[in-house]
């Protein structure tokens, strides 16, 4: 290997990559290291290209070069040429190991590649790297779309500020319930005890504490006093069309009227 030296780019960038991906940062200054500064080369790579492959080197575990080497792909700091399995049979007789890589940019590393060949096939080392300001702008557009993306998995639906009625579970009862709420309550449900089937309501979420983590308490309320209010007014309407104590209610002559016996009037 030629001896010469890298440039290192500072820029915020190159401290975020240090600070969040340490091993990214380590492989990708083994890959500057190793990469080609000037043509001809020995082993056929053009400028910018390296040969890599043995995690060893930067002290780290397969796991850990593999994840690296992801990051610097996601990153676009380099792109894989060929590996083991994509590499072609060697038409030379010789073979080499590991994988190809090419630098896509110098916004880490410059390579200070060597000018005496103006055969350079490899454009986009020389590219010009993006000054600070633009670095941040571009890492403050992906980190606001990494916590857009963490916020609507993890967030919970926010309560509408139109209304605050819900349960307290650690008080046992209901907390929002306002005076037009029981007003319009006992105009809609006449035939029930408004303070009754609320207390009733009440005593069945502390019974079912698993069925106690609702989000629409108000609908959850207001379709138990519907209910109550059916069933009041279906049992004083059945009270009203039955007959005196004793009778069989549930047999009626041909008219529909409730009869002591069900065969009386029909022989």
């Amino acid at each position: 290997m030629a001896e010469g030296f890298l440039k290192l780019i500072r820029s915020d960038y190159v401290k975020w990559l240090m600070k969040n991906y340490p091993w990214a940062y380590l492989l990708l200054n083994l890959i500057a290291l190793r990469a080609c500064r000037s043509l001809p080369n020995s082993d056929g790579l053009k400028i910018g290209e390296a040969f890599i492959g043995d995690w060893a080197a930067i002290g780290a575990t397969r796991g850990q070069y593999r994840h690296a080497l992801k990051i610097l792909q996601k990153e676009k700091l380099i792109e894989i040429i060929e590996t083991n399995r994509t590499r072609k049979k060697a038409t030379t007789g010789t073979t080499t190991e590991g994988s190809k890589v090419n630098i896509l940019n110098s916004m880490v590393w410059d390579i200070n590649q060597e000018n005496n060949n103006h055969c350079n096939s490899h454009s986009t080392t020389t590219e010009r790297p993006l000054n600070d300001h633009e670095q941040e702008v571009l890492r403050s557009k992906e980190i606001k779309e990494e916590e857009d993306k963490e916020y609507a998995r993890t967030a919970k639906r926010p309560r509408t500020t139109n209304d605050i009625l819900f349960f307290d579970s650690e008080k046992g009862e209901y907390v929002g319930i306002t005076e037009k709420d029981l007003t319009d309550w006992r105009t809609i449900y006449p035939h029930i005890e408004l303070a009754v089937e609320i207390t009733k309501s009440i005593t069945w979420l502390k019974s079912n504490p698993s069925k106690s983590k609702k989000s629409l308490w108000r609908k959850f309320l207001t379709n138990w006093l519907n209910r109550a209010n059916d069933t009041a007014h279906n049992k004083k309407a059945y009270q009203a069309a039955g007959s005196s104590p004793g009778s069989d209610r549930r047999t009626k002559d041909a008219d529909g009227n409730p009869v002591e016996n069900q065969y009386k009037g029909r022989f």
